[in-house]
């Protein structure tokens, strides 16, 4: 019987005071907003300024809905967890002409630091009005692809 007991309480510890945490590198909602201005730099440097915004939000899982506080994001504390959105960006120059492109990202908290980031951010289209511009603003080499490989620069456990 103490064999038992004895291999109980060994596994209640285990299970107990040895669970599993992965910390890895992330990217901060700083370094996030940071790239979207450099990203609208450029493009006001092609001659296209920004003209508007629009967000599209899907709820994968949020733990702690009565958090959600809605300011500059939307993204404080524990309410960033699990969603996934999708905001498209405008842009037009003196002539008219239009440019747009959106981007997909994860949002994301380690309730254990505190650290709200994003994840899998990826760029979603991109069209522009004259096709003349689209390898210059949307294609491989142009501003916006500056988005779908962001710097790390937080730790965050999961």
């Amino acid at each position: 019987m103490k064999k038992y007991s004895f291999f109980f309480i060994t596994s209640l510890c285990i299970s107990t005071f040895c669970s599993c945490t992965v910390t890895s590198r992330v990217t901060s909602f700083g370094v996030f907003d940071n790239t979207l201005k450099e990203v609208a730099e450029e493009l006001d440097k092609e001659g296209y300024e920004f003209v508007g915004s629009d967000r599209d939000r899907n709820n994968v899982r949020n733990y702690y809905p009565e958090h959600y506080n809605n300011f500059e994001h939307g993204f404080s504390g524990a309410n960033s967890i699990e969603y996934v959105y999708t905001d498209t960006y405008r842009f037009a120059n003196d002539k008219g002409e239009t440019m747009r492109y959106s981007v997909s990202y994860e949002t994301k908290y380690d309730p254990s630091t505190g650290v709200s980031y994003v994840s899998n951010v990826s760029t979603k289209g991109c069209e522009t009005s004259n096709p003349k511009h689209y390898n210059r603003l949307c294609g491989e080499g142009s501003p916006i692809h500056r988005l779908n490989n962001l710097p790390t620069d937080t730790v965050a456990r999961h």
